[in-house]
């Protein structure tokens, strides 16, 4: 399993994708975000650094897969025309050797950085060369265990979550800012944001940096109407309904709910709550 070459493959092909995300300059712009933002919590970079994936060593592996894969606690999620009876059956001989690496495995009492949200404002400038100038701001938000998750959601899809949304027609379609804008909502299970991303001529970054900034002022003055609301529903609704439509990303929801503790039933639980938003919570958490 821990085979050198096999490593050695796998660590090259993660260098490639930091690489990548180095030359796509609005995936720059959410790493060097979310490595201001979170500073030394494991959150900061999504792939990791270069220098570090370098340095990992197949010795590395071996312990983060004695430590974090333990049948005990794992979750797995099938979907499809399976016998249950021979999945069990099949996991219990994939596993069967686990106990003993467990036993011999050396936990490590390294403690995960307390995170510290920013107090105040800053702004990072990376100098590229680029006919675009791309912004990713971006502020605290709740996570995956609070209560205000499910109105931060209605509240991003109201604002930048798709082509219907404030930022798309009130910065792209009437004023013509912006060559890509929109708003991701980062939920996770421990500290989480929402960031406004655009990419826009550098002749009207200023205009089109003050136009987000006054939408986001806007939803806080401002009580989102009943039809905006609705339609921001249904297609969250629609969306997530979609993403159901292949076995393999059911089971994937079934699994991360579990994880989560919801239970697998919090799949069809999560429309309804959905529905219970009003516009005054969307207005909370804005």
């Amino acid at each position: 399993m821990f085979a050198p070459q096999a490593i050695a493959t796998e660590k090259e092909q993660i260098l490639r994708d930091i690489k990548e995300r180095e030359d796509q300059f609005l995936s720059k712009a959410f790493d060097i975000f979310q490595d201001q933002y979170y500073g030394s919590y494991p959150y900061h970079q999504p792939l990791g650094k270069a220098d570090e994936i370098v340095r990992l060593q197949v010795a590395d592996v071996r312990a983060a897969y004695q430590k974090l894969y333990d049948p005990q606690h794992m979750i797995v999620s099938v979907v499809g025309p399976v016998d249950v009876g021979d999945i069990r059956s099949d996991f219990a001989k994939l596993f069967k050797d686990r106990s003993k690496d467990l036993s011999q495995a050396t936990r490590s009492s390294a403690a995960t950085p307390l995170f510290h949200p920013p107090t105040v404002s800053a702004s990072t400038i990376v100098q590229r060369e680029t006919v675009a100038n791309w912004m990713v701001l971006g502020y605290p938000a709740p996570s995956e265990t609070e209560p205000d998750e499910i109105p931060m959601i209605v509240f991003n899809g109201v604002m930048g979550g798709s082509m219907d949304s404030r930022l798309f027609t009130q910065v792209r379609d009437k004023q013509g800012l912006a060559y890509q804008i929109g708003s991701n909502y980062a939920k996770r299970w421990g500290p989480s944001f929402w960031a406004a991303y655009i990419g826009t001529k550098g002749s009207n970054f200023d205009r089109a940096k003050a136009a987000v900034l006054k939408e986001i002022d806007r939803i806080q003055r401002e009580p989102v109407t009943d039809t905006e609301l609705a339609n921001t529903k249904a297609y969250i609704k629609g969306s997530y309904q979609m993403a159901q439509e292949r076995n393999m990303n059911r089971a994937e929801l079934y699994a991360q709910f579990e994880a989560e503790g919801r239970g697998m039933d919090y799949v069809h639980e999560f429309p309804k709550k959905i529905d219970t938003v009003s516009a005054a919570q969307v207005q909370r958490v804005a």
